[in-house]
């Protein structure tokens, strides 16, 4: 078990050592500014504010820069040595800090010849749940970043290419890839926590809230959903959302292929509502090894909702296996569209934007209404920490 956590450690200094290799210069170019650089980056991920992968809940486009310094604020303050792991999360603190892998948000600066010049991801300081050996694993999204070449343009500025890049968003408790452990079934506790008990009750209020009917106006017609689907795109920056479902190892010419086999997959793992299983072992997606283990659900909306229907991450599981904490959603807020019973002009329903919360994982945590304390654990010595497959 040392041994793989020493080859670990080496793996990931290697990478590191990697990441941070120079990139040559031609001393007969020059940098294009980053005003040109930002336009080009944006670009290539449909202008998506990577700030919104963090924030789990409660924020609005007003008051997004305010909640997101104040996030990393608080990890700043709450901090931990590399030698602990400690949940200073209670009651409704945001889910990183209640999280059984707990993470901080962290200010990367990247090496010089990449753009963008500093990048902020989720760092957890655990290399196993708190109460247990199994793995804390990041949860990725891949964005696209700009690498210099020693090419010059016909201006005379550096030629940047694109480079795909995982960026870690939040961290999973999960079967460690490597293990070959099968898959473990486990029925759900009768003397689950009230707090748990509480969470499924609201998530059921919030659905029978979501399905109550869009009144209709006799004398509105609906417009086509090419019309809708386009300002959809627009309020949301054209944001593919099978992307926040994809951990790794898809590019954007298989990435159609590759959510049809994850959808399929979930299909064909799919539990029972009254039991938790981990299916995944091996390199399997982290979906599958999870100690909150979600499948991918197609979920068709209410009339007068578009999309008419929307993928999501659900978990039969209210508890963590093996565990009584309580499985969370991590959320990543979107915006659809509600018909109201205005006509427009041309006697067209009027659609206003609303916000949902698109739940894209789930997480071992200390649940929201509990008041416990910060439990601080030491991480022991002999733990088996996978080596990462990049």
């Amino acid at each position: 078990m040392k041994n793989q956590v020493i080859n670990s450690l080496l793996f990931s200094l290697l990478i590191q050592l990697l990441e941070a290799a120079p990139v040559f210069k031609n001393s007969s170019c020059s940098n294009p500014n980053d005003t040109i650089l930002q336009s080009r980056f944006n670009e290539l991920n449909n202008g998506l504010d990577m700030r919104k992968l963090f924030l789990d809940s409660d924020w609005t486009e007003n008051d997004i820069d305010v909640r997101f310094k104040a996030l990393i604020s608080m990890s700043n303050s709450r901090g931990s040595s590399p030698s602990l792991c400690k949940v200073t999360g209670k009651g409704n603190d945001p889910l990183m800090f209640r999280s059984l892998c707990p993470w901080k948000i962290v200010k990367s600066n990247q090496r010089e010849g990449i753009f963008p010049k500093s990048l902020y991801y989720a760092k957890s300081s655990c290399p196993s749940c708190i109460g247990s050996h199994k793995s804390c694993e990041p949860l990725n999204y891949r964005i696209k970043i700009l690498e210099r070449t020693t090419q010059c343009n016909s201006d005379g500025l550096y030629v940047y290419k694109e480079k795909t890049k995982e960026l870690q968003i939040a961290h999973v408790c999960a079967q460690a890839r490597e293990g070959e452990q099968t898959g473990q079934l486990v029925t759900i506790a009768s003397n689950i926590d009230v707090p748990v008990i509480n969470s499924l009750l609201f998530s059921l209020l919030i659905q029978l809230l979501e399905a109550a009917p869009v009144f209709k106006n006799s004398s509105c017609s609906n417009p086509n959903d090419t019309i809708l689907q386009s300002r959809f795109n627009e309020l949301n920056n054209g944001l593919d959302i099978r992307k926040l479902f994809l951990d790794s190892d898809w590019t954007e010419n298989d990435i159609d292929v590759r959510f049809k086999a994850l959808v399929s997959m979930s299909n064909s793992r799919g539990s029972s509502p009254s039991l938790c299983k981990v299916t995944g072992k091996g390199n399997d997606p982290l979906m599958f090894r999870s100690l909150c283990p979600w499948k991918i659900v197609k979920s068709n909306q209410r009339e007068g909702i578009f999309p008419k229907s929307l993928y999501y991450a659900k978990s039969s599981c209210p508890s963590c296996i093996g565990s009584h904490k309580s499985c969370e959603p991590l959320n990543y807020r979107i915006k659809i569209l509600e018909r109201t019973t205005q006509c427009n002009s041309d006697g067209l329903y009027v659609y206003k934007e609303k916000t949902k919360e698109l739940q894209i994982a789930h997480v071992c945590a200390q649940a929201r209404e509990g008041e416990q304390t910060g439990q601080l654990v030491t991480i022991a010595s002999n733990i088996d920490v996978p080596v990462p497959v990049r």
